[in-house]
């Protein structure tokens, strides 16, 4: 009896430690500023982690961009529901090996799909319900997730929030890769379903702490067995959206752009891409 009550008073560790300062890099030139955020969509409950230099560049911007405007964000599931299923695919066991079928069918079930669904589903949406399924006892949750967080900070101040791509442009970046490399990351989902939550959680503690190297190796880690997703999914969108900001660049006043940290990290970031581009581009301060 003793011990059980010393375990339940004892309190959980904290996921992070130490000072919170995520990596922030500043575009800029004469009349326009455009501060570069990196976001992470789930996070402790009780991580605070608006420091004074995102506090002050919610305050100093006069527009919120992300990657989907918050109205974007309101039609994907209903556009993920359509689209994961519009095209004719083989069974699952004709997909993935036999034990890798299995332990797909469970987190399936644990996702509210039974058998017959997860046999409809094409596999890069069967690996993208894989991935939450596996991050759901990670101890984050979205509510103060970057993208919430600063939604709501800008919706109190009346100040304009956007974004970079569309939900339905976004969801068909796996809808449009080849069967066969939408088969390969279903199959890696499933293998990394056991640890996804550790990484999750890895990646959390990097990204607080400012350590681009770190991010940056877990970030795309993935990529490293499929070096076919970095394509469509990083370097390109990297593009587009250092295309966009370019021209945002033309008009004067302050913009916080806030997308997934792996954009900002490692080969073909947005920072580096902007910085190719003429611009001056610098990594602010932790403090």
């Amino acid at each position: 009896m003793g011990l059980m009550l010393v375990a339940g008073c004892s309190a959980p560790e904290p996921m992070v430690t130490g000072p919170v300062h995520p990596a922030m890099w500043q575009v800029s030139d004469g009349d326009t500023r455009i501060i570069l955020l990196g976001s992470v969509h789930l996070l402790p409950a009780d991580l605070d982690w608006q420091d004074d230099r995102i506090r002050r560049a919610v305050e100093q911007s006069d527009q919120l961009l992300l990657e989907l405007a918050p109205s974007e964000v309101e039609q994907a599931p209903a556009l993920f529901a359509l689209m994961a299923s519009d095209e004719a695919v083989a069974p699952i066991d004709q997909r993935l090996d036999a034990v890798a079928a299995d332990r797909l069918v469970d987190l399936a079930g644990a996702a509210g799909l039974d058998e017959r669904d997860a046999d409809r589903m094409e596999s890069w949406a069967l690996s993208l319900t894989v991935s939450n399924v596996s991050t759901a006892d990670s101890g984050l949750a979205v509510d103060n997730g970057v993208e919430q967080r600063l939604t709501a900070a800008f919706a109190r101040a009346n100040k304009p929030v956007s974004g970079l791509e569309t939900a339905r442009q976004q969801l068909a970046l796996f809808d449009d890769l080849p069967v066969p490399l939408q088969d390969q990351m279903l199959t890696q989902s499933v293998r990394r379903s056991n640890g996804a939550a550790d990484t999750i959680r890895a990646t959390v503690r990097a990204w607080a702490s400012g350590d681009t190297a770190a991010l940056a190796r877990l970030a795309h880690q993935d990529f490293i067995q499929l070096p076919g997703l970095f394509g469509p999914l990083v370097t390109d969108r990297n593009r587009r959206w250092a295309d966009q900001l370019s021209a945002r660049m033309q008009r004067p006043g302050t913009v916080l752009v806030a997308v997934g940290a792996a954009h900002l990290v490692g080969p073909d970031n947005l920072p580096a891409m902007l910085s190719a581009r003429g611009f001056v581009v610098e990594r602010l301060p932790d403090r």
